[in-house]
């Protein structure tokens, strides 16, 4: 074939770029062709020779900076190895631009293309962006692949991970998981990994088991190993500090470590912590009274939370703005807010969280009255607290009952549900007041009177028309 001349090369290109057969930049001095156009033109190249595109191509996308395009073209090509590091080398920023895109390539590995740490990484990548999805069984499979490596600080990864997504779902589990990061963690001299496990186990043993001195103890071995110059584990270790304080009501001890805390998540950059220690500066400015400050420190988590798509967190400043109104007690604005963050926590599927707020939804609309409401949210929690271990939850909706009996009974009439409400209100009626209240007479009052007796709800006290009628703990 003759040599083309410079003017044929450059009228063919032409043509080419008209027909929308190459694109190319405004100058032409780079040509690529059409995306339709590339599966036939493969085709026409031997196995040897598509590899060597794919390699190409792979190694031009990397230049450019578009490293899923490049791990595709890199795992086209029969690289498989370098496909997958380079997923894991810019995990970060693909996981940030590229979630769904990025979650099919993984899909697409398989144990014997890659080696058996770089599957394990793989794993723990696909785990890390199931959970970013909110799809935690996926999560929980993916860490699992990867507790069969023989790196132990890729198997103590695994362990912790996972136990952070039961943390959702089941506190035992999650404690579990905690203990054997440890163990392999300090077994393998990981410091970094031992200190994050040793802080989530504290978190477990404070919020669910109320076993403040286990807690401690983990805390004390986190701080052993804590390096100073880490600025994400000293964060979560004085932001766990500051709550294990906060949970005994030692409010200053607790905005002293939640402050140093939010200084070290501020260095760390990791917006993630920052909305952690934010949220609870906020809880513990509202104990100690001092409600523009929590106010603010909840409101800017809420924006932060938002602005980055973090669900979970913005449910939790939910929570938290919802306290906030709950102790200034406009109760309806709290009831706001706890029904935005139940959205949240029920979309997630969250059980703890969600457990947590039917807490105080059933008691904020306690306060305003409104039993049906009130009922429904403490059902539905009592339900949620046999799925979970601990006996936090559990507790505190016993004590929530023995505050407001009317959520003891579903089968309670709405005359008996005005008794309870009343009494609640009053401390004391006497079957007068009670028959005014009902608007009955007080024949038909006191056969309304009579069933809450005998079920130990309420109290007769006095006889003739001083008796009175009282709420069995009062």
């Amino acid at each position: 074939m003759n040599r083309l001349t410079q003017l044929e090369v450059a009228t063919a290109w032409g043509n080419l770029l008209a027909a929308r057969l190459l694109l190319g930049d405004a100058e032409h001095t780079t040509l690529l062709a059409h995306p339709e156009l590339r599966p036939y033109l493969l085709t026409l190249l031997d196995p040897h020779e598509r590899g060597e595109w794919h390699h190409t191509a792979g190694l031009h996308y990397q230049t450019c900076g578009d490293y899923l395009e490049a791990a595709f073209h890199f795992r086209q090509g029969g690289a498989f190895e370098r496909a997958a590091t380079t997923l894991i080398a810019q995990q970060a920023w693909l996981q940030a631009h590229h979630r769904e895109a990025l979650r099919d390539l993984l899909r697409q590995f398989g144990p014997t293309e890659v080696q058996p740490t770089t599957w394990a990484k793989l794993k723990l990548l696909s785990g890390d962006l199931a959970e970013a999805l909110q799809d935690m069984d996926s999560a929980l499979a993916e860490y699992a692949q990867a507790l069969a490596t023989s790196d132990l600080q890729l198997k103590a990864r695994a362990y912790h991970k996972r136990g952070r997504v039961f943390k959702m779902r089941n506190v035992a589990e999650a404690l579990a998981h905690y203990e054997t990061c440890i163990q392999l963690s300090a077994d393998a001299h990981l410091h970094a990994q031992l200190v994050a496990a040793s802080v989530d186990a504290a978190w477990v043993y404070m919020e669910d088991y109320r076993d403040f001195a286990r807690a401690a103890e983990h805390l004390q071995r986190a701080e052993v190993h804590l390096p100073e110059s880490h600025a994400v584990l000293v964060a979560k270790w004085h932001n766990a500090q500051g709550e294990w304080h906060h949970l005994q009501q030692q409010y200053q001890a607790a905005l002293a470590a939640f402050l140093q805390a939010r200084l070290a998540a501020l260095e760390s950059q990791d917006v993630e912590l920052q909305l952690n220690v934010v949220y609870n500066l906020g809880t513990c400015y509202a104990a100690l009274g001092r409600f523009p400050e929590a106010l603010g420190y909840l409101q800017e988590g809420r924006t932060l939370a938002v602005r980055v798509g973090d669900r979970n967190r913005e449910g939790r400043c939910n929570k938290g703005l919802g306290e906030y109104y709950y102790w200034l007690g406009d109760y309806q604005e709290a009831v706001n807010y706890y029904t935005a963050a139940y959205a949240i926590f029920a979309a997630m599927h969250n059980q703890l969280w969600l457990t947590g707020i039917c807490y105080d939804l059933a008691e904020a609309w306690s306060e305003l009255g409104l039993w049906e409401q009130a009922r429904r949210y403490y059902q539905e929690g009592i339900a949620l607290t046999q799925t979970l271990e601990g006996e936090r939850y559990r507790a505190a909706f016993q004590e929530l009952a023995s505050r407001f009996l009317v959520l003891q009974g579903s089968d309670l009439t709405t005359r008996t549900q005005q008794i309870l409400a009343g009494l609640q209100a009053y401390g004391a009626l006497t079957s007068q007041e009670c028959a005014q209240l009902l608007g009955l007479s007080k024949e038909q009052t006191l056969r309304e009177l009579q069933p809450l007796i005998k079920r130990g709800m309420i109290i007769k006290q006095g006889k003739g028309p001083k008796t009175q009628y009282r709420l069995a703990d009062s």
